[in-house]
């Protein structure tokens, strides 16, 4: 199994919405067993801004 973290930051926070909709369309694919889209509500330990984030197994 194969699992996959996609972290994105928006250049402009007024677009936060349109990104979280727009890859949310991937959890429709009925090939992937399972596919997460979630916003970020943590602080990076590094002090990164994550908005959006994806996770994926794949088999």
């Amino acid at each position: 199994m194969i699992r996959h973290v996609v972290l994105f930051t928006a250049k402009d926070k007024a677009y936060i919405d349109r990104i979280f909709e727009g890859l949310s369309v991937l959890t429709t694919i009925p090939q992937v067993p399972r596919l997460e889209v979630a916003r970020n509500r943590k602080n990076d330990q590094l002090g990164n801004e994550i908005d959006v984030v994806v996770y994926g197994e794949f088999c």
